[in-house]
């Protein structure tokens, strides 16, 4: 999508590290929006768009995320899943977030199922509309 004369780009780095389960506890990257938004006089932000892009800089060249954390060769036994999304509003945990939840602007789960010698499935669901705002 071009960017516009009067369009803002933010950026937000989140870092994580996996435990030894492969696991992370619900994490949070917050942008201040405030200096864009105005409750008394109704103004805010259209939002054209919004991107996720995990990465993992130890990959050699690429950078790519292995969304299985592991050799894909190798049985994981539980299916890896990855789930970020964007809200108005902070939320405990990922369980409570979903395509009908309230303030939920962006929400893409990705997950993994193998068999060792078959087949790797990949699942990749975005819930969001490709625009955002009519205006862009």
């Amino acid at each position: 999508m071009a960017k516009g004369k009067n369009d803002l780009i933010l950026r937000d780095r989140l870092q994580f590290t996996f435990d030894a389960n492969g696991s992370v506890a619900t994490l949070y990257g917050r942008v201040d929006l405030s200096d864009y938004v105005s409750i008394p006089k109704s103004e805010g932000l259209k939002i054209k768009e919004i991107r996720f892009q995990l990465r993992d800089p130890a990959t050699v060249n690429t950078g790519v995320f292995r969304a299985l954390l592991t050799n894909v060769s190798t049985a994981t036994g539980v299916p890896p899943s990855i789930k970020m999304y964007s809200t108005t509003t902070a939320y405990e945990t990922a369980q409570d977030v979903g395509v009908g939840s309230p303030n939920v602007i962006n929400c893409v789960e990705i997950r993994q199922e193998q068999d060792t010698d078959a087949f790797l499935y990949t699942d990749y669901v975005e819930y969001s509309t490709p625009t955002l705002h009519p205006e862009s």
